[in-house]
C-alpha cells in the first residue's frame, strides 16, 4: 500500500494512475501528482500539492469586502479568495444545456442552451471547457445544433433556426428561418449536401438552405423530437408516443417504423427522443421509461430496459459499433455504452451523478480513445471513454 497527503483537510472525489502517474483531485480545487517508483510493485510515491497552482481564465472584475477578495471572470465564473486559496463559487451558466455537436477534432464545438444561449466551446486537453457566447439576438429556448465541417445549425422555440458557414466565428451567424408558433426540437445536415432538415411540433418537418426554406409535405404523426441521416439518402425521425419513421430517399418518403413483441398500453407508450442512424435500416433511439431502442428493417426493438423512472434524451456513436446514451433519473445523470452497435448497453458510473440530467451526447475518436461528451440541467458537462469512469469536464 502506497499513502501520502495533500491539501489536508479537502475531499479527495477522485483518483487515477496512468503508468507511474498519479493524478488525485477533490474539494476547492484540491490536486494532487504523485510519481510511482514502480508501475508493477510500487513501495513509495513522492506527491506534489498543485492546489493553489491554478490559474483561473480571464479575470475581469476584482473586489474586498469583510476580510475577502471576490474576482469574476470573462466567462462567467466566479472565485473568491481566503488567505492564499483561490475557491470556485459559480460555474459559468446557470442554464440548462440543451444540445451539444463538436466538429471532427473532438475539440471545438457547441452547445445551446435556454434562453436564447448558444456557446462556441473548445476543450483543453479535457481539463477545462472553455464557452464562448455567440451573440444571437433571441431568448428562445435552443433545442438542438448540428456541425458539418466548419458549418453549423441550429433549432429552436418559436420555429427560429439559426445557421453559420464558419462556425467557429462566433460573429459569422445568421437567422435562417423564424416560421413562429411551433417548437422546433431536432435538425440535421445531410452529408454533402447544404440542406437543414429540421423537425418539430405538429409533424412539421422543413428544408433550409442558406435564409430559404420550405415545409415538406404534412407527415401525420405525433409531435417529433429528433431526426438522424447517416448519408444523403439513410435517416430516421422520431417522437412521442413510440413514433419512429425511416426514409431511403433523403426525406422524399417516410415509411412507419413498428415496435416488434412488445406491448403497451395507450398510458404507457414511451416517447422516443434521440435518435442515430448508424446503417442501412437501422438506427438506435433513447426513449422515456428507462428504454433504448434498436431499429431492424423498419422494426423497433427494445435493446435495453431500465428503471421506469429512467429518461435518455440523447445518443451518439464514434463509428458503427461504439455509442453512447445518456439521460437521468429523478436529476441522476446516467451514462450507458455500447460496444456492439446498439446489440446491448452497459451503464457507466458517473462522479456525483446527482447534479443533473444528461440531455445530449457527442461521441468521437481521440488517439485509441473512444470519448464522450454530454450536457444537462444545472450547466452539467461530463465526459469520458471506454476505460475512464465518466466525470464533470465543468463544475
Amino acid at each position: 500500500l502506497v499513502s501520502g497527503a495533500f491539501a489536508t483537510g479537502n475531499s479527495i472525489n477522485s483518483i487515477q494512475q496512468k503508468g507511474a502517474d498519479v493524478l488525485a483531485v477533490g474539494n476547492f480545487g484540491a490536486q494532487g501528482h504523485a510519481t510511482l517508483n514502480s508501475t508493477s510493485a510500487p513501495t513509495s510515491a513522492s506527491w506534489i500539492d498543485g492546489t493553489f497552482n491554478q490559474v483561473p481564465l480571464g479575470f475581469t472584475c476584482v473586489e474586498h469586502n469583510a476580510g475577502l477578495v471576490f474576482a469574476t471572470t470573462g466567462n462567467g465564473n466566479i472565485y473568491f479568495r481566503n488567505g492564499s486559496a483561490w475557491r470556485q463559487l459559480q460555474v459559468a451558466s446557470t442554464e440548462n444545456f440543451n444540445a451539444i455537436d463538436f466538429d471532427a477534432s473532438g475539440i471545438s464545438g457547441l452547445v445551446a442552451a435556454d434562453n436564447g444561449k448558444l456557446c462556441y466551446t473548445t476543450i483543453s486537453g479535457f481539463t477545462s471547457a472553455n464557452l464562448t457566447p455567440v451573440p444571437l439576438v433571441t431568448s428562445q429556448n435552443l433545442n438542438d445544433v448540428t456541425i458539418n465541417g466548419t458549418t453549423a445549425g441550429i433549432a429552436g422555440n418559436n420555429g427560429e433556426i439559426y445557421a453559420s458557414t464558419t462556425f467557429a466565428t462566433v460573429t459569422s451567424y445568421f437567422q435562417a428561418g423564424a416560421i413562429g408558433n411551433q417548437n422546433l426540437r431536432g435538425l440535421a445536415r445531410r452529408p454533402s449536401s447544404p440542406e437543414l432538415i429540421c423537425v418539430g411540433q405538429f409533424a412539421h418537418v422543413r428544408k433550409v438552405n442558406g435564409t430559404s426554406g420550405i415545409k415538406i409535405n404534412q407527415v401525420f404523426t405525433p409531435a417529433l423530437n429528433a431526426v438522424n441521416f447517416a448519408n444523403n439518402m439513410e435517416g430516421y425521425v422520431t417522437g412521442v408516443d413510440l413514433m419512429a419513421r425511416h426514409t431511403s430517399d433523403g426525406g422524399g418518403s417516410w415509411s412507419v417504423v413498428l415496435p416488434s413483441t412488445m406491448s403497451f398500453t395507450s398510458a404507457t407508450l414511451p416517447d422516443l427522443n434521440g435518435v442515430k442512424t448508424i446503417g442501412t435500416n437501422t438506427c438506435v433511439i433513447a426513449a422515456t421509461a428507462g428504454r433504448v431502442y434498436k431499429t431492424n428493417n423498419n422494426q423497433l426493438n427494445s435493446v435495453y430496459t431500465g428503471a421506469t423512472t429512467e429518461t435518455y434524451n440523447d445518443v451518439d456513436f464514434e463509428n458503427g459499433t461504439d455509442g453512447y446514451v445518456v439521460g437521468g433519473n429523478l436529476g441522476n445523470a446516467r451514462v450507458l455504452r455500447t460496444t456492439n452497435s446498439g446489440a446491448s448497453f452497459t451503464m457507466l458510473t458517473i462522479y456525483n451523478a446527482s447534479v443533473g440530467e444528461l440531455r445530449a451526447v457527442h461521441s468521437f475518436k481521440r488517439g485509441a480513445s473512444n470519448i464522450f461528451m454530454a450536457a444537462g440541467t444545472n450547466a452539467l458537462v461530463l465526459y469520458g471513454d471506454e476505460t475512464l469512469i465518466s466525470r464533470p469536464a465543468s463544475s
